[in-house]
């Protein structure tokens, strides 16, 4: 019994490590997303910030449904390009780009 508590308080600790770091990845992207804010960003370093969230990316995935599952990843609604004239979503890093594919 005493052996499962310890295994248990160890799987506490990594799943919180696991959040403290997809917290300072979203912080470091929005960081960089703000001072580069009108440059698209490539597929390239799309995929590797998938990778970095821990998303697998298949050869061929399109660029919308690799931001969607960002979005997701970070808490965020799945949208990316699915807005009709006009987006509530502010804050959303991705603002920019998705209102003009939506079109």
């Amino acid at each position: 019994m005493e052996k499962n508590k310890y295994c248990l308080s160890i799987i506490s600790m990594m799943n919180c490590l696991i959040e403290r770091v997809k917290k300072r990845v979203r912080e470091k992207h929005e960081i960089n997303y703000s001072q580069n804010r009108r440059r698209k960003m490539a597929l390239k370093e799309l995929k590797e910030k998938a990778k970095i969230l821990g998303i697998k990316t298949k050869i061929g995935t399109k660029k919308t449904d690799i931001i969607r599952s960002i979005q997701t990843a970070e808490g965020n609604f799945p949208c990316f390009g699915t807005a009709k004239d006009f987006c509530n979503q502010m804050s959303c890093c991705w603002r920019e780009d998705c209102l003009p594919v939506s079109k």
